[in-house]
């Protein structure tokens, strides 16, 4: 049922408050995108997709890294062809063994969950979002598809607006764009046209028109979430379909943001942190090159004796430039310039842009190779500081995308699960950015072994430690299938085969290693 005139006036007037902030905001990410990715869509002026757009680019520095923090995102958050997240049971009191059948069921569930993502397109638009990510705020959407279940479509900022609601999260998606009337109805095969733009259509073939998508959460229902989702035309202003998402998953977008400043909508990333530093380093590049161009080619003064035209020399190997006799002809002029201070400069500058994009190496191959453990902690040691900002994208970027899979899933029947990410089931991520906090509780509690030992010898361990505590407390701290360890029945029944094993052999249980 199309929505009224008045409510779609109060919802354009909303876009067009959201999108006075979003205006403030666009010189900044317009600034961020002509240094470090020249290759996306501008704000302002003409398309210019199928550009270079690099030519106020004269230092490297910064749009490598961008590629680099984008890997490194990637790898530590979502890593490629692996499960960087997990379904478990919440804390609901349950006996140990309905505990270990649901974390089986669950378990399975994750790797059908994992199956779907990576058949789709979902590492390659990823990266594309981590780049987003890097000056702010990604923006990504999942929806159905019929070739590989899921469809993962990353959108540039010069196409999403946000707004935020009374809780300060945002609750307010509004994506623009120009379309013709094939592509409009492609998309939306419900929707309704107005005559006047079927007319204009008709009339012209390359047509195209002002299309707005509003998803906004309706606060009225309580006890789920509930996305009214519409979609309308700037001129004439109709709205041509609308329909609803209802429950956790519903929600095709994903937005997440580096950091927030309190007030604002839109995220902040790394890169914004040492934007100067990238200016700087452009501008000083671009100054050096200019020296080297005059060192190169030289700087030269003569004399006006009316003989000597220096609009017609032309300074080139083998080149012959006349003279009147007793003039001094061409001399060289000293330019006075110095390229070490520049290259100090450049060193300290591409430093800080590294480290704040976190672009570091491990160091050359030179001397002794590192070991596989200090090459991990090197690595963690990068992970702990993306940590800074690894709770909001866990809350804004790997549940929602578990979420809507498993709601996209779901519908398909794919699999069953009854409640997400509330008191049954919780999304908990096994990235390697969340495992270098797991490392460091191992850590301690290897300190605490070898402290006891030193301490009061290594006899005192039994009497201390639980194994079975100790392994099952392992297995979740490394995030590890809890099938690798026997569940209270098949010890059990391994233990009585071994007592047959051993009466047959006449034998006591005792005799065997590691029973009695």
């Amino acid at each position: 049922m199309a929505i009224s005139k008045e409510e779609l006036d109060k919802l354009h007037k909303r876009y067009m408050t959201a999108f006075g902030t979003w205006q403030r905001w666009t010189s900044l990410w317009q600034e961020c995108y002509e240094l470090t990715l020249p290759e996306r869509q501008r704000f302002y002026g003409s398309d210019s997709r199928g550009e270079t757009n690099a030519d106020r680019i004269y230092d490297s520095t910064a749009p490598i890294a961008m590629q680099e923090f984008a890997s490194k995102a990637q790898d530590g958050l979502t890593p490629e062809f692996a499960r960087w997240a997990r379904l478990i049971p919440g804390n609901q009191m349950m006996s140990p063994r309905d505990m270990r059948k649901l974390q089986a069921q669950l378990e399975d569930v994750t790797r059908e969950v994992f199956h779907a993502i990576h058949r789709s397109n979902f590492d390659s638009q990823i990266h594309e979002c981590y780049l987003d990510l890097a000056i702010g705020t990604g923006n990504m959407i999942c929806n159905e598809d019929q070739d590989d279940l899921l469809r993962f479509v990353t959108v540039p900022q010069t196409q999403v607006v946000l707004d935020t609601g009374p809780t300060g999260i945002v609750d307010g998606r509004f994506r623009f764009r120009e379309m013709p009337l094939d592509h409009v109805m492609q998309e939306w095969p419900e929707a309704v046209m107005p005559q006047q733009c079927i007319h204009e259509a008709a009339q012209n073939k390359d047509k195209k028109f002002s299309v707005i998508e509003g998803t906004c959460r309706d606060w009225s229902y309580k006890e789920s979430e509930k996305w009214h989702y519409y979609v309308w035309l700037e001129n004439p202003r109709e709205c041509i379909f609308d329909t609803y998402y209802e429950g956790q998953g519903s929600l095709p977008w994903v937005n997440p943001r580096w950091s927030v400043a309190s007030g604002e909508t839109y995220g902040r990333g790394p890169l914004l942190s040492v934007l100067g530093d990238v200016k700087v380093t452009n501008l000083l590049m671009q100054m050096i090159l200019e020296a080297g161009e005059i060192s190169i080619s030289g700087l030269w003064q003569a004399e006006s004796d009316g003989i000597l035209n220096p609009e017609t020399i032309r300074l080139l190997p083998g080149v012959i430039i006349p003279k009147a006799p007793d003039s001094r002809g061409l001399e060289p002029l000293s330019t006075g310039s110095d390229f070490n201070i520049g290259q100090m400069l450049l060193g300290d500058l591409r430093g800080n842009i590294r480290r704040a994009m976190f672009d570091e190496d491990l160091g050359p191959p030179t001397g002794t190779p590192m070991s596989a453990t200090e090459v991990s902690a090197r690595m963690q040691q990068i992970f702990r500081r993306m940590g800074s900002a690894y709770g909001r994208l866990q809350r804004e970027l790997v549940q929602p995308i578990l979420k809507r899979v498993i709601y996209i899933l779901k519908d398909k029947g794919r699999i069953e699960l009854p409640k997400i990410d509330g008191m049954e089931i919780d999304i908990v991520s096994v990235s390697p950015l969340a495992g270098s906090k797991a490392q460091e509780e191992i850590v301690k509690y290897q300190r605490m072994v070898e402290t006891i030992q030193g301490t009061f010898g290594p006899q005192i361990m039994p009497m201390l430690i639980n194994p079975q505590e100790v392994t099952g407390w392992l297995l979740d701290q490394l995030e590890l299938n809890p099938k690798l360890i026997y569940t209270e029945e098949q010890k059990q029944e391994m233990m009585q085969k071994i007592q047959s094993a051993a009466q047959g052999s006449g034998m006591s249980p005792g005799d065997i290693p590691g029973i009695g």
